[in-house]
């Protein structure tokens, strides 16, 4: 990185790690992100979104200021914000993939709002070009969200969602899910629209479910029995859920 860039100026008020799953065809991308705010009295909020497989997910976390505390640390280390300014060339990817984005805001809690400085670190496709730097905000963010107090919990039904009922689907005939390594955490084994290790969306290209037509008349919902050690999200009724999130909406576990 170019040690000339010039520094950045004022506090980082919020940072963004967002996810975009593209599929090739209708209905299975989906879209991700977690944000944290620093708010003018002291607080910190987390704030988590997924859209994909027929649910759109909002989730908001008050989180503990010293781990947030490291996620900021972090940003300025690496220094993200001026590494958005350099040309970076990324690799081109043409078949399905997911995408990030780093989104941050510089400026003063007390000043005038628009006087905040915006930077977007386009990372490309994922753990391609910036895998450490992604693994790592990953990682403490993840860590904020297990820290905090979770203080909203939204979920609305999308139309045409076939990405995120596809575990349902097998589990409903029989059958077993195909496994997918989650391209953000690493983790494998996950079968449902959401990594149970980070809730990032599933990738589009581990999806190959086929497209509904305006004349299909949507399934009823009817849940199969959980399985041993399974527990139910508490947000959208999920049951065969294993891992730390809901692999139905991205949803962290609430004992």
């Amino acid at each position: 990185m170019d040690g000339n860039k010039e520094e950045i100026q004022g506090q980082l008020l919020s940072v963004s790690y967002n996810t975009s799953s593209h599929g090739m065809m209708a209905g299975t991308s989906s879209f991700g992100g977690e944000r944290l705010d620093w708010k003018k009295d002291g607080s910190v909020i987390l704030t988590s979104t997924n859209n994909g497989g027929g649910k759109s997910i909002h989730l908001e976390y008050r989180v503990d200021p010293e781990f947030a505390e490291k996620v900021r640390e972090y940003v300025n280390e690496k220094r993200l914000a001026q590494l958005s300014k350099e040309d970076i060339p990324l690799p081109l990817v043409y078949d399905c993939f997911t995408s990030v984005t780093i989104n941050m805001e510089y400026g003063d809690l007390n000043g005038n709002p628009w006087d905040r400085e915006h930077y977007n670190l386009n990372c490309g496709a994922a753990g391609m070009t910036f895998g450490e730097i992604e693994r790592t905000l990953c990682g403490l963010i993840r860590a904020c969200r297990e820290s905090g107090e979770c203080i909203v919990s939204e979920m609305k039904e999308q139309p045409n969602g076939i990405v995120g009922m596809m575990g349902l689907g097998f589990a409903m005939m029989g059958m077993t899910a195909e496994q997918w390594e989650c391209p953000v955490c690493g983790k494998k084994e996950n079968t449902g629209a959401f990594c149970m290790g980070c809730a990032a969306p599933r990738p589009a290209a581990a999806s190959g479910a086929p497209v509904p037509t305006e004349t299909q008349e949507p399934e009823p919902k009817k849940l199969p029995e959980p399985e041993p050690g399974c527990w139910t999200c508490k947000c959208c009724g999920f049951n065969q859920n294993q891992g730390k999130f809901c692999a139905e909406c991205g949803s962290r576990r609430e004992d």
